[in-house]
């Protein structure tokens, strides 16, 4: 006899990304500050889980957060991080002080979503867009999609691809951490694209041409 088993195709790939997962999650000094956060239907994002899967040391985590579970959230990692102010350039809210690695939050008024880091940072090469949290699993935060397997390789290879018009000053960034960036065809802005774009965000005109 033979037994068919029917898998949502999304169960499928958190089956086969939890050795993945595991890493991620394996610093025990991170794991009081991991629970924190998902207890509070967190995600995690970016540098975070890129540097744990290549078994790097991470610099912070970065974090998104329910505005409705704010409070919660804070009474508890004010616990853990005796520090903690406000970046005036992002709005976002920095934990420091503790064992546990430096927390970078940002609030938001809906559930966390793939959207939603969108707003709040711009996609510049493959390995920095993977996120987490128990309930969605690991995913790229720009398509949704739990097939990573590009990803994780490239971040275990260290090299990374472009994933748009890409700030060379970010680009400088990511090659001196040590990460080889693959040739393509997508270009990268130029300084003076990049300086005059950085005025629009300061003076509120975003949306200019």
């Amino acid at each position: 006899m033979i037994i068919f088993f029917l898998f949502d195709h999304k169960d499928i790939y958190q089956i086969m990304n939890n050795s993945i997962i595991q890493e991620i999650l394996a610093e025990k000094k991170d794991s009081q500050v991991l629970e924190i956060i998902f207890k509070n239907h967190g995600d995690i994002f970016g540098g975070y889980i890129r540097d744990r899967i290549a078994s790097r040391v991470a610099n912070d985590i970065d974090v998104l957060i329910p505005f409705s579970a704010r409070r919660e959230f804070e009474a508890e990692m004010t616990k853990l991080y005796p520090v903690r102010k406000v970046d005036e350039k992002n709005g976002a809210t920095i934990f420091t002080g503790s064992d546990a690695c430096p927390c970078e939050v940002f609030y938001i008024d809906e559930e966390v979503s793939t959207n939603t880091i969108g707003l709040l940072t711009e996609p510049d090469v493959d390995i920095n867009t993977l996120s987490y949290n128990p309930e969605k699993g690991l995913r790229n935060w720009i398509t949704g999609d739990q097939n990573v397997d590009v990803i994780v390789d490239h971040i275990k290879k260290g090299i990374c691809a472009k994933y748009s018009l890409c700030d060379p000053r970010r680009l400088r960034k990511i090659k001196a951490k040590g990460w080889i960036v693959l040739p393509e065809e997508i270009p990268s802005m130029s300084e003076e694209e990049c300086e005059r774009m950085d005025k629009m965000w300061e003076t509120g005109n975003c949306e200019q041409q």
